[in-house]
């Protein structure tokens, strides 16, 4: 292996791309609170995974696209088609899963005519007129009590021996389709939500469950306008109809057996035909609009290439990029619309109330590791590091995301803000006996501090100490050791320490140093034993044939002079890694991990040994430790 060109630099900064490093503070704030926070940006609102429907809405608005064109735009390898006749699940017999009344009785009413009772063959179990039914399980059969309404109180009628499930339908004369002609779930207080088809008491896997039998296209009517608004275009209500419809149809496993979807976000959400707050007035939860749009589309979904229903995940905004998956990530342009409140988004986080869930001290710093690398910043977090003072948790993107209360798993972090002065006094002391190698006075500990303070941002001051005498001394100095095997003279201390602060990268100052006449002849003032020397003091290795072979030969056909080659050797990822390795122990004091060694020696591809030693002073970590 030998550095051979510097087309290799694009691969590593593809890894810079993907790997974000320990968090700087260049505008850390020093507001004075006792509670520490930090602040994250992000993106989008979900998991992102198939259509975002502010992306559904901005493309139907702004570019006038149709339904069709926003379903192939998202879900790539899909076409229309229609439900199979073997379909795991039946268009005509949707089960809804309502999780709310997990655990509880089933109370049902209905305002006007009779409840009917079956069991699952058909068996006649009985009715109840003008008023509401509660059917409990008791360890062995359902007790039947009957209440003129909701709000109770119940009478006890009797029990219902040999099924475990019982079927609750209306038969109504009122209006079709109004509150009274459909049976309606009582909540808790007095809510109530109203549906069209049938109620089911279920008993099952020891816990009482309630679901809603309907036809795909009756609960369509309440989901898509509790998805997307449906004053939105009529192409984005259809675009939404079409996913909503191939979602349910393509079953979900985790509600078998007692139902195949639910009505909350984990599912879609579903909010039947009507439903009243406790106290409050009965408000339709369909809208014409939508309904038009269910209608336009009936019996149409989503197939797969092999002719099944593909299960059409979709989120409220993909942030400008979906998150792949089951379908490929596409760019999401229409996200961009202006009425997308949750495109890009800002979070104060409660780092005080992180520290005291985890209980492992204070949170040094808060660390995207990996990212899927679709779309700016390096795309969605899919692994983070809780780093603290006693130990990290390590945590996927979207339980992070859980964790901190935010909407999506794309999101950049800022610093942690700590600001008591005091704090901000040890990070100072800190600093200067990082780069001063000195005890700072009390008068300077004040201004600095203050400085900090005033203008919270860390990096102008420490950037003065990394540009002082006493760093670039030190800097020089291994330089010099490393170069040329001595210390360095006043004179030419003196000179380099000033081309540094008149703006010389130090990674220049290092290829003149290796490209120099006294490191060539110290070498033996030919090019093999200097391309030989170079491979050990800068590489830290011997060379190996064909690398050696390889330099000489380009230096022996004039094809790169002696700085040239210096300069590729001073720049390599081989030597890139080494001063990462060095400067990252001596500013922070311990020996950095793998994921930090990649990231900052890519970063020097761009910035210089004296930039690094920066960043990582205003890093959180260091001024975590510094308390």
């Amino acid at each position: 292996m030998h550095p051979k060109r510097p087309a290799s630099h694009l691969a590593a900064l593809l890894v810079a791309v993907i790997l974000l490093p320990f968090l700087w503070a260049g505008s850390a704030s020093a507001a004075v609170s006792d509670t520490a926070t930090v602040t994250i940006t992000g993106r989008g609102w979900g998991h992102g995974r198939g259509m975002g429907q502010y992306g559904a809405y901005g493309y139907a608005q702004n570019e006038g696209w149709s339904s069709a064109r926003i379903l192939d735009h998202f879900y790539v390898g899909t076409s229309a088609g229609s439900v199979p006749a073997d379909n795991i699940v039946d268009p005509n017999l949707v089960r809804v899963d309502l999780s709310y009344n997990k655990g509880r009785s089933t109370a049902v009413g209905l305002g006007s005519g009779l409840i009917h009772m079956y069991g699952p063959g058909g068996e006649d179990l009985g009715s109840i007129s003008n008023g509401a039914v509660r059917l409990g399980w008791d360890g062995s059969q359902y007790l039947v009590s009957y209440a003129s309404s909701c709000a109770g109180p119940w009478t006890l009628l009797g029990g219902i021996t040999g099924h475990s499930r019982i079927h609750l339908r209306a038969e109504s004369s009122a209006a079709v389709d109004t509150p009274d002609s459909l049976l309606h779930v009582c909540r808790t207080g007095s809510a109530r939500t109203w549906y069209s088809g049938e109620i089911v008491a279920d008993y099952a896997a020891g816990t009482h469950r309630t679901a809603n039998y309907t036809t795909i296209e009756e609960y369509l009517r309440g989901v898509v306008p509790n998805e997307s608004p449906a004053k939105w275009p009529a192409a984005a209500l259809e675009a939404q109809a079409v996913a909503a419809r191939s979602y349910a149809m393509a079953g979900d496993t985790r509600h078998q057996p007692w139902a195949d979807t639910c009505e909350t976000t984990r599912c879609q959400v579903f909010w039947g035909r009507f439903h009243q707050k406790s106290g409050g007035a009965i408000n339709p939860t369909t809208d014409p609009r939508t309904d038009a749009a269910v209608a336009a589309t009936t019996g149409l979904v989503r197939v797969n290439s092999a002719g099944r229903v593909a299960r059409t995940e979709f989120s409220s905004s993909t942030g400008g990029y979906t998150a792949g998956g089951t379908f490929p990530s596409v760019q999401d342009e229409g996200d961009a619309i202006v009425d997308n409140p949750n495109r890009q988004w800002t979070k104060v986080v409660n780092v005080t109330a992180l520290e005291a869930k985890f209980k492992r001290g204070k949170l040094l710093e808060l660390v995207a590791t990996k990212r899927n690398g679709l779309g700016p910043d390096g795309g969605r977090i899919t692994e983070i590091e809780f780093r603290f003072e006693n130990g990290t948790v390590v945590q996927s993107g979207w339980v992070a995301r859980t964790t901190l209360g935010l909407k999506s798993d794309w999101f950049t972090i800022g610093a942690i803000q700590r600001g008591e002065t005091d704090q901000i006094a040890k990070y100072v002391e800190s600093l200067a006996e990082t780069f001063l190698g000195t005890d700072p006075s009390a008068a300077d500990i004040e201004r600095w501090t203050d400085e900090i303070y005033s203008s919270q941002d860390r990096s102008g001051v420490a950037t003065r100490m990394a540009q002082s005498d006493a760093f670039a001394g030190v800097m020089l100095a291994d330089l010099y050791a490393t170069a040329f095997g001595r210390q360095p003279d006043a004179s030419g201390s003196a000179y380099w320490r000033d081309v540094l602060k008149g703006g010389t990268r130090f990674d220049d100052i290092g290829s003149y140093f290796f490209a120099s006449d006294e490191y060539y002849n110290g070498a033996g003032g030919n090019d093999r034993a200097y391309v030989q020397r170079l491979y050990r003091d800068v590489l830290h290795r011997e060379a190996d044939a064909e690398g050696l072979a390889y330099w000489v030969g380009l230096m022996d056909r004039n094809e790169l002079s002696r700085i040239q080659v210096g300069k590729y050797f001073f720049v390599s990822i081989e030597s890139r890694r080494d001063r990462t390795t060095r400067m990252y122990s001596r500013v922070m004091g311990f020996a950095p991990a793998e994921s930090s060694i990649v990231y900052w020696s890519n970063r020097l591809l761009t910035i210089d040994d004296v930039r690094l030693a920066v960043e990582l002073a205003t890093s959180d970590r260091f001024y975590g430790q510094a308390q």
